[in-house]
């Protein structure tokens, strides 16, 4: 028989062995759903489909009635030179300077006269129909003039030589080039900065030029060829581009920065993101080993992705603040037909879900499976080949909205707003139609540059305010186009847009060797560039609420010895405005003006109406 004291004392153990267990359970259901803080889901500043149509901006064009005039000459007959010209006036157009394109062999002439800047889309100045004292002249009395790619040595090349700045002591003669080294800061980021053949290749001339010429860009051997220079003639100025650097859309922040050096002071609207996003995740990680996994740690692949890759990140989150954009993928099984209710992974990917949002990012959908939504008879390039069609598109539509159902499903306070295609690709069918089905998706994140069968976007806003979002550059540790492409980006629209993978250690092409202590490492320099040039940080949603703003953002701007005014039509609450100077120093209040260049400065705007005082730089 057992004694009252002895029974109250089995009672207060099994009691307190409840308690402890209780606890350890809930522990277990906080990891395996991740911890929520109440701040952990944010407000995107996304703009909805319904408020859009009450803020959107129909009136763009009226920033173009007192806007600089230019005309980009070119050559029908040549392809490159069409590119070329269709790729700068894209630019300026973007940045509400008044653009005509007329080819060089106009019946009517080309009358430079009328306009403030000339681009000279030609490589071979014997066809171009202008007078090289003419246009001289024009430049003397302030007219600018662009010669936009590499020029090619012939007969008529000596007439232009003080038009371009060029001493004819030795003759000229072209040189393939396999280098770039900039001098100056042209290019927010870019002085002292190399880049190999991977970013340029061709011709360059090889010249001597004037000692009143400022070199921006070289060859980086010790005998070095200019790139990139410009010319001062009395109240007008040249800028040569000797290289093949204007043509492609990853180009576009050299044209922007080549243009802003035109004037003493120049605005135009941008982004202002860093977005950090995250393919297949959450998403089924196999248990098996990986050579480069075993060797390092010991680890099978999800192992790792638990105990070592996610603790990275969330290091770097709570050292700098990044935001992570992640993107679910429910199952791994190419099955294209329903049901779709595979719910294998959920107990990972609610823990992976709950840390993503505790780091204040946010999970959209990669898609049910990585089967792009394309119809029988797509037609994939050859690293896409493998993938399986779809029947239908209404089975396409239902595999996304089981996605979101399942994803949202994963953790409390959990919207999915955000949309990557697997491989990024999507036929114009299944687009057309997810566009009107899933409203919640406001942002489609495709590519900015790739291959024709893949989703390329531009930054922007749909008629219902539906924002296109493209990722920039991939992995952890940049080549130097991808770091061309982000320099390029951070002086025209502003923007970072960077996107890794859970496994990326196990592709050769993205693990640089598979150490991941050198991938990290080389993840972490960019994110601190990011910084140091003052990129706020975002999720995808919150980038995607800056495009809605850049993009309904029309400026004219009145320039003066001692101010630069802009006025902001379609200001919806604030934006963002790149103003580039030239021997001048921009002056305004610190909290809103951030200088991210020798001559580069970003500024917050909240009133349509604002002025910026200049003064000299000494």
């Amino acid at each position: 028989m057992i004694k009252k004291k002895g029974l109250r004392a089995i009672i207060k153990n099994i009691i307190i062995s409840l308690a402890i267990l209780t606890c350890i359970l809930c522990v277990l259901g906080v990891q395996q759903s991740g911890y929520i803080a109440e701040h952990s889901y944010m407000n995107r500043g996304i703009i909805d489909e319904d408020q859009w149509y009450k803020v959107r901006n129909d009136h763009k064009e009226k920033a173009y009635i007192n806007a600089n005039k230019a005309l980009v000459i070119y050559d029908k007959k040549d392809r490159e030179s069409v590119n070329l010209k269709d790729n700068i006036k894209f630019v300026l157009n973007s940045v509400f300077v008044k653009t005509e394109a007329v080819d060089n062999s106009s019946p009517n002439g080309l009358k430079i006269e009328n306009y403030n800047d000339v681009f000279i889309c030609m490589s071979n100045l014997n066809k171009l129909n202008l007078n090289p004292q003419t246009i001289k002249k024009w430049i003397s009395n302030g007219g600018h003039v662009v010669f936009t790619e590499g020029l090619e040595k012939n007969n008529a090349l000596p007439e232009w030589f003080e038009v371009l700045g060029i001493i004819n002591k030795s003759e000229c003669f072209e040189k393939k080039i396999k280098s770039l080294k900039f001098n100056t800061d042209i290019m927010v980021g870019s002085e002292g900065r190399e880049f190999s053949d991977d970013v340029i290749s061709g011709n360059a001339l090889v010249a001597e030029l004037a000692p009143n010429c400022i070199v921006h860009a070289t060859t980086s051997e010790e005998r070095s060829i200019p790139l990139l220079w410009e010319n001062n003639i009395d109240k007008g100025k040249v800028i040569v581009c000797n290289a093949d650097i204007m043509n492609a859309k990853t180009d576009r922040g050299v044209i922007i920065s080549v243009y802003s050096k035109l004037y003493s002071a120049f605005a135009y609207p941008v982004i202002n993101s860093a977005v950090y996003c995250l393919d297949d995740c959450p998403s089924p990680a196999p248990a098996e080993y990986d050579k480069n996994v075993l060797a390092q740690y010991g680890y099978t692949v999800k192992d790792f992705c638990s105990n070592v890759w996610l603790p990275a990140l969330q290091k770097l989150h709570k050292k700098y603040g990044i935001k992570y954009s992640a993107f679910a993928i429910q199952t791994y099984e190419n099955k294209n037909k329903p049901p779709f209710n595979n719910m294998d992974n959920r107990i990972s990917a609610q823990y992976y879900a709950g840390q993503i949002l505790h780091m204040y990012g946010e999970v959209g959908i990669h898609g049910y499976n990585h089967q792009p939504l394309v119809l029988k008879g797509y037609k994939f390039d050859k690293e896409n080949k493998g993938y399986k069609p779809w029947p239908n598109v209404h089975t396409m539509i239902n595999s996304i909205n089981k996605c979101i159902k399942y994803t949202e499903g994963l953790t409390n306070e959990l919207e999915v707003q955000a949309y990557v295609a697997p491989s990024n690709v999507i036929s114009k069918e299944a687009l057309s139609e997810m566009l009107v089905s899933a409203e919640n998706i406001r942002v489609y994140a495709g590519i900015y540059s790739g291959t024709e069968d893949q989703f390329i976007q531009e930054f922007k806003t749909l008629k219902n305010g539906t924002v296109y979002c493209p990722r920039l550059t991939a992995d952890m540790q940049m080549e130097d186009s991808e770091w061309w492409t982000q320099i390029n980006e951070l002086n025209y629209h502003y923007i970072a847009s960077n996107f890794i993978h859970p496994d990326d250690i196990l592709d050769e092409e993205r693990n640089d060797g598979g150490d991941f202590n050198q991938m990290i490492a080389g993840y972490t320099d960019m994110i601190k560039w990011n910084q140091e040039h003052g990129l706020r940080n975002a999720t995808i949603s919150e980038c995607g609420g800056a495009v809605q703003r850049y993009d309904n953002l029309a400026v004219n701007q009145e320039l003066t010895d001692n101010s630069i005014k802009l006025h902001c039509e379609g200001l919806i609450d604030e934006a963002y405005i790149m103003i580039r100077t030239n021997g001048k120093k921009l002056v305004g209040d610190k909290k809103d003006v951030l200088q991210v260049g020798d001559c580069s400065y970003v500024a917050k705007i909240t009133d349509k109406d604002t002025e910026f005082k200049l003064v000299v730089n000494k």
